[in-house]
């Protein structure tokens, strides 16, 4: 006859969170195993939603029922259960506030406090400092402090080859190690140039309008004298000749013709009269139509302009962010910017179709973005992408300046297929 046991396991459907606990099953008279010290020295399980722990072999049949704790066939268990918890979360008396070094940093650079060299890029002049520049990059290091320093000794520097606001840009990262989230300088010069130029035309509109005005004023006040008074004249002289005529003819035919108008208008005025008004409300009706359809066209009209000026604006704005982040990534490239090339090439990722991947992948190629690379050889690798490249002639240009690239390429489809 086989060996059975008693089985016991602890549940609780109601967990929702994990529960981290120390149990322990015992008789109700078996003291030894109910003290704290006893219970804590157990292991710790964690209970899950639907989760249980227990003993599958309590102990044996046979000797629970020679056992004292079977008293009229009937016993019973206890179980100690210990919850565990994390340790508390105490306020801590000295609050430590988070490093602030990036934005002193900054604060260096912008206020070009302590600048011991000048940039002069495009026209614009940056104020930096030579120990962060060579401290931020290998380039400069060796520009300032290299063998080559005495070409650098002059207070200004002229960079050529590099956009004034992506050097700023550049300046930025290296100051703060973040990747530069303004990089549109120029706006307010532009401004600055459209409010002059703003402030010139209204100038010149203002001079030119009041000598307008005054010409004006004078020619109507002499032509219009002149003009009343010849008017005046004539219309004297005819209304005296004119009026003697009429009388006469008034006096001769003016007492039949009055009686025959008068009849006639009794007896026609009603009829015309229905008619006009019953002709005017229809086309008044038409007119309605006519203006709603009007109204409803011109709103559709409108709306689709709006759309198409949306989608036109929002296009020219992406253009404008890849064309710099691809500058930004060749002038990291210049000046051993690691960090600064990996950030730009991982953001131009989300900029890549059919019409920019050959760009990016050319770019990627002589920069030596191996990141960038690989994303635009996995787009190519897609039959349909492959297709509509092939389509701009794309390719053609990938095998003119990188030929390397072609035969990555190839290999790239041969262990694809």
């Amino acid at each position: 006859m086989p060996t059975t046991y008693p089985c016991l396991l602890l549940d609780d459907e109601t967990v929702t969170d994990t529960v981290d606990a120390k149990f322990e099953f015992s008789f109700v008279d078996q003291a030894e195993k109910q003290a704290p010290a006893y219970i804590r020295a157990t292991e710790t399980y964690s209970f899950l939603k639907r989760g249980r722990w227990g003993s599958l072999c309590f102990i044996k049949r046979d000797v629970l029922e020679q056992s004292k704790h079977l008293m009229d066939d009937c016993f019973t268990i206890r179980c100690d259960i210990l919850v565990t918890k994390g340790p508390a979360c105490t306020a801590p008396f000295v609050v430590v506030p988070p490093s602030d070094m990036q934005q002193n940093f900054s604060d260096l650079l912008w206020n070009q406090e302590g600048a011991d060299v000048v940039f002069e890029v495009g026209g614009k002049t940056f104020p930096a400092h030579r120990c962060i520049l060579a401290a931020g990059s290998t380039v400069f290091k060796a520009l300032l402090f290299g063998p080559a320093a005495h070409v650098a000794k002059s207070s200004t520097i002229r960079i050529h080859n590099v956009e004034a606001n992506i050097f700023k840009a550049l300046l930025a990262f290296i100051y703060t190690d973040s990747f530069p989230e303004v990089m549109d300088d120029g706006e307010g010069d532009q401004d600055e140039d459209e409010e002059e130029m703003e402030d010139d035309d209204e100038g010149d509109q203002n001079d030119d309008g009041e000598d307008m005005e005054y010409d004006l004023e004078g020619d109507s006040d002499e032509d219009g004298e002149h003009m009343e008074c010849d008017l005046e004249v004539d219309s004297d002289e005819d209304e005296e000749d004119m009026e003697d005529d009429d009388e006469g003819d008034q006096d001769e035919d003016g007492e039949d013709m009055e009686y025959d108008l008068e009849a006639d208008s009794d007896e026609d005025g009603d009829l015309l009269e229905d008619d006009i008004e019953g002709d005017q409300e229809e086309d008044d009706e038409i007119e309605d139509e006519s203006e709603g359809d009007q109204e409803e066209d011109g709103e559709e009209i409108e709306d689709e302009v709006e759309g198409d000026q949306g989608e036109e604006d929002d296009k020219e704005e992406s253009e404008a962010k890849r064309v710099m982040l691809q500058s930004l990534l060749v002038a990291a490239e210049k000046y051993n910017l690691q960090r600064l090339k990996l950030i730009s090439g991982d953001k131009l990722c989300s900029y890549m179709d059919a019409s920019t991947v050959t760009v990016l992948l050319v770019l990627a190629e002589q920069s030596r973005c191996r990141g960038l690379k690989q994303a635009c050889l996995e787009f190519l690798k897609s039959p349909e992408n492959l297709k509509n490249v092939m389509a701009t002639d794309g390719l053609e240009q990938i095998t003119r300046i990188c030929p390397s690239v072609l035969k990555e390429l190839l290999a790239k489809f041969a262990s694809s297929v």
